[in-house]
């Protein structure tokens, strides 16, 4: 081997490793290579346990009420940067609580679906966690995506409403069955 290249070690355990799997196929010709076991149970350790130790005490609590919290202990510290673009905690929170109202009295709620086909930016961001909010599930649809693609999506997923805004909505295919609502108009 080359000695500039690799240490003693480093390449021992390649060979190991290489026998191991020479082993495996020859004790069994019909095993796929993809799934010998080429890791010894010390190295398998360190990786899954050791290296991966990562383990942390996390409070069930949902996106929403983290946020709440979050703007109730540090109001005016920045939540969310896009560019220019600055919105502290308190105003994510408000912002985010308004479009979740009109949500809701748009019929959005639990068991419901909200399409989601925004630019990424503040906007996106603040109608996720409104959607959040109102207790429904999002659906992100990439307005680059074919629109072939977006038209199965909506039509699979049957959202109650589609966010957007008046930018993107040309990009979307034109005959889509769901009520949508452009966030800029």
């Amino acid at each position: 081997y080359s000695s500039d290249l690799f240490d003693r070690e480093t390449v021992e355990s390649i060979v190991e490793r290489f026998v191991r799997m020479l082993e495996a196929v020859a004790a069994d010709p019909q095993v796929r290579i993809g799934s010998v076991e080429l890791l010894s149970e010390q190295e398998r350790d360190r990786l899954l346990v050791e290296w991966n130790d990562t383990a942390r005490d996390v409070a069930e609590a949902t996106v929403p009420a983290v946020l709440e919290a979050q703007a109730a202990r540090t109001p005016d510290d920045d939540a969310l940067v896009c560019g220019q673009e600055v919105l502290s905690y308190r105003e994510l929170h408000a912002r985010a609580n308004r479009l979740a109202r009109v949500l809701i009295g748009r019929g959005v709620g639990p068991e419901r679906i909200v399409a989601l086909a925004l630019p990424r930016g503040v906007e996106q961001i603040v109608a996720l966690l409104a959607v959040l909010k109102a207790g429904a599930a999002y659906l992100p649809v990439d307005p680059a995506y074919p629109a072939e693609r977006i038209a199965y999506m909506l039509g699979d997923a049957s959202p109650a409403l589609l966010l957007t805004t008046t930018a993107t909505l040309p990009d979307l295919p034109r005959d889509l069955d769901v009520p949508t609502l452009e966030l800029d108009a």
